[in-house]
């Protein structure tokens, strides 16, 4: 996914700055505070070099009250404790190049909304991965939060991929689009209170090899969508597969 060019309007200083959005007209770029309730077209970059932040949280704890977009470019961001999404709409988009990586067994999960009162937050694109070698940790931790985008990309090697166990009554209306789920011990897991009228799409998930856990966990839940799932209950040959 390419991160959307500024031509060849110079990068304007960013200190002073701080909760501010970059605006350009291709020539020249400025900082300015954007008015309205609309959501602002453009936030930060995150990259290994020439963005506005190196790491993804920084740029989070950058956002304001309103969100925004954080786009993070192709290199691999090690995260050493769990990312926390602080605004609602906040809009992540990770390049299909850009892998984000923790170890499971001190980082679990690798990211959650800070709190259960968040709505609107997209997350797409990109690798996530956990790098010990056995399988653990949680990748996305969504529970307790209501009416969230996670779409394409691919979660790899955890101990569960997505959580939603609601403990709050606001484990709704979330949908989940166009994820690879690989060699996890548990693909989904949806449990605690209701956690009602999520939907799921196109998903494929291939669990661990000799694990014990299960591709989607459901205890006391309603009004559920799930359309085109594939779940590979051996990947040995390939073979033995579910689609719902």
């Amino acid at each position: 996914m390419a991160i959307p060019p500024f031509g060849s309007a110079p990068l304007p200083a960013q200190n002073g700055n701080s909760g501010k959005f970059l605006t350009t007209n291709g020539s020249s770029s400025s900082w300015g505070t954007p008015s309205g309730s609309g959501k602002p077209s453009f936030s930060f970059i995150v990259a290994s070099s020439g963005g506005d932040y190196t790491d993804i949280q920084s740029a989070l704890d950058a956002l304001p009250s309103t969100g925004g977009d954080i786009y993070v470019r192709d290199a691999t961001y090690t995260i050493s404790s769990t990312l926390l999404v602080k605004t609602s709409q906040t809009r992540i988009i990770i390049s299909d190049g850009a892998i984000v990586q923790c170890n499971g067994a001190s980082v679990t999960p690798l990211i959650k909304p800070n709190a259960n009162t968040l709505t609107l937050i997209e997350v797409i694109g990109g690798k996530w991965l956990q790098t010990n070698a056995t399988a653990q940790g949680v990748a996305f931790d969504f529970s307790d939060s209501a009416n969230h985008h996670i779409a394409p990309m691919r979660i790899e090697n955890f101990g569960t991929a997505i959580n939603l166990v609601d403990t709050a009554n606001k484990t709704f209306y979330s949908t989940y689009r166009d994820i690879q789920i690989f060699d996890c011990n548990n693909g989904i897991n949806i449990g605690g209170n209701p956690a009602n009228n999520n939907s799921f799409y196109s998903l494929r998930i291939r669990p661990k090899a000799s694990g014990a856990g299960t591709g989607i966990k459901i205890v006391g839940a309603r009004g559920l969508t799930f359309v085109g799932i594939d779940i590979e209950t051996s990947h040995g040959d390939g073979h033995n597969r579910r689609r719902h």
